[in-house]
């Protein structure tokens, strides 16, 4: 098998309980024999009972899935055809479950590396981060899927929209602020909630968002839980990546001092190097 990239990979990952009285989170992270990375985050919505199933069938199939082809040679068929596995999957699981539906539900945030070309998807609001060597900075790579930003790209929409049509945009641009500040009043208790996720009832997981960016050698990959990126900041990283003595162990150090530093939630995270 031809490998698709030079680039070879440290790899780290880790998910801790914390405080709460089960993980709900799962991951995995892996090469395979093309040399394309995988890497995947999937936090089991905590207010839906029994979520960690979800999770868990998430990262089992994307896994089997990652594994069953020598090369993934087009990443938005992988991501939705994989997607629809899981869905079947969990579908039969809720129904089964104390002999009844039970609503089961996940998100996902996934990276794909394919030659310098990187992939990330996500539904919901697990994040992923890049250390871009080159520009010694980091960049978020996704957007969160909640409510608070749905009604901001909406705000953004309408005021694009007064700007190219508008006959009178002072007037157009007072009610349309007035829509924001009522929106953001009236779902003030739930502007963190997510609008997107995988569950047993809808087919909202087709509606993922999907980002293609580049990466370079030096370049750091970072996934987490909303448990994790929370509650430490994106420099603690390079710290641990520059003073640790084994790679292995940089997630662990994440999780547990998301943990120290007071974080009510599942920790999970990957970080992953790139040379």
């Amino acid at each position: 098998m031809k490998k698709t990239s030079n680039l070879v990979f440290k790899i780290s990952g880790d998910s801790e309980k914390g405080i709460r009285p089960k993980n709900e989170d799962n991951f995995y992270c892996g090469v395979n024999q093309a040399g394309q990375l995988l890497a995947i985050i999937a936090d089991g919505i905590g207010s839906l009972e029994n979520s960690e199933i979800v999770s868990k069938s998430v990262v089992q199939n994307y896994e089997k899935q990652f594994q069953k082809y020598m090369s993934i040679s087009d990443p938005t068929e992988f991501f939705s055809s994989t997607n629809e596995i899981i869905w079947k999957e969990i579908n039969k699981l809720a129904s089964e479950h104390d002999g009844k539906t039970k609503k089961f539900g996940s998100t996902i945030v996934m990276c794909l590396v394919t030659g310098e070309t990187l992939d990330v998807f996500n539904l919901g609001d697990s994040r992923a981060y890049q250390f871009i060597k080159s520009k010694k900075k980091w960049d978020k790579l996704t957007v969160d899927q909640t409510v608070e930003n749905l009604i901001e790209t909406e705000y953004a929409k309408k005021l694009s929209k007064i700007k190219k049509e508008s006959e009178n945009i002072k007037e157009d641009t007072e009610f349309v602020n007035a829509w924001f500040k009522n929106q953001k009043t009236k779902f003030h208790d739930s502007l963190h909630a997510i609008t997107h996720c995988i569950d047993d009832i809808s087919v909202i997981h087709k509606d993922f968002d999907h980002f293609v960016y580049q990466i370079h050698k030096g370049d750091i990959l970072f996934l987490a839980s909303d448990g994790c990126y929370h509650w430490t900041e994106r420099e603690d990283i390079n710290s641990l990546v520059s003073k640790s003595k084994k790679f292995d162990g940089v997630s662990k150090s994440l999780t547990e001092l998301a943990i120290k530093n007071g974080s009510d939630d599942n920790s999970t995270a990957i970080v992953v190097l790139a040379e």
